[in-house]
């Protein structure tokens, strides 16, 4: 909450969430490249994510609806991460607007 706050005020163009997993995961244990709102929202709903993850989905739709531009959700113990997301590869999960 307090990191999408500090986004949304600097009108980030993008807020980065450095977890313990690759990102967002489907049923199948899957990664998720990119999410809206309304996607995050049916997994959330349908108990696909729960608990620490679900949070940082309603964070992150929160900034999104706000002025972030995007939200990175990745894992933080991979190599150089922040220059990857930075430089658009496709690690994590991104979310984004509808």
């Amino acid at each position: 909450q307090m990191a999408v706050a500090c986004g949304a005020c600097f009108q980030a163009d993008r807020l980065i969430f450095l977890t313990d997993v690759e990102g967002v995961l489907d049923m199948d244990q899957k990664r998720l490249p990119r999410l809206t709102a309304t996607d995050a929202l049916a997994l959330s709903k349908s108990g696909v994510v729960s608990g620490g993850m679900e949070a940082k989905l309603h964070a992150g739709m929160s900034g999104i609806a706000k002025t972030i531009g995007a939200v990175h959700i990745v894992a933080g113990s991979q190599p150089s991460i922040l220059e990857r997301v930075l430089n658009n590869e496709d690690v994590g999960t991104t979310l984004v607007r509808e």
